[in-house]
């Protein structure tokens, strides 16, 4: 998100039926049937950094990803993972190199990464591409600081198709 903005679970705002709604607090202003242009038009009223609109557009090719691998066209998510990510990883660490250092946890800005990265690394073990798999997995550990519990058990199940015994009680 740019600076000085805040995203936080909604509430009723007494508009039902005119969602979704964009709540200004500082504006005291509630914008009905919000777009994801209007939302953008209030979010990036200056304009987009050429970092941010890469990130966005990478976005997009991960929603596309997700939406494939529901359909369970697993060598279309990948391919769209792939896109997404190149293109967004450099922009969102640039961004993320501009915050105040988060020391517990992922950084916030690549979440978005991490989760997709996750979602690559399943969508490979579904086409049996074990060695991509456990690159994607293995990248979203370290995109998390090493962090995400989600991470690690993605990357044992890689080792586990790949029949190692690795993380096993000897």
């Amino acid at each position: 998100s740019p600076p000085n903005f805040e995203f936080k679970a909604g509430v009723c705002c007494s508009l039902c039926g005119n969602g979704p709604i964009i709540l200004d607090e500082t504006a005291n202003r509630k914008y009905k049937k919000a777009t994801e242009k209007k939302l953008l038009d209030i979010l990036f009223e200056d304009g987009m950094s050429s970092d941010q609109e890469e990130i966005l557009g990478a976005i997009n090719f991960v929603s596309e990803a997700n939406d494939a691998r529901k359909r369970k066209s697993y060598d279309e998510a990948v391919q769209l993972y792939e896109k997404g990510i190149k293109l967004g990883l450099t922009p969102s660490l640039n961004l993320e190199a501009t915050r105040t250092a988060c020391k517990d946890g992922p950084p916030p800005g690549l979440q978005w990464i991490i989760q997709a990265r996750l979602n690559e690394a399943a969508s490979r073990l579904e086409i049996e591409d074990s060695a991509g798999a456990l690159n994607a997995a293995m990248s979203a550990c370290e995109l998390s600081r090493e962090t995400s519990p989600e991470a690690f058990e993605l990357l044992h199940q890689v080792h586990q198709a790949n029949g190692n015994e690795i993380g096993r009680a000897h």
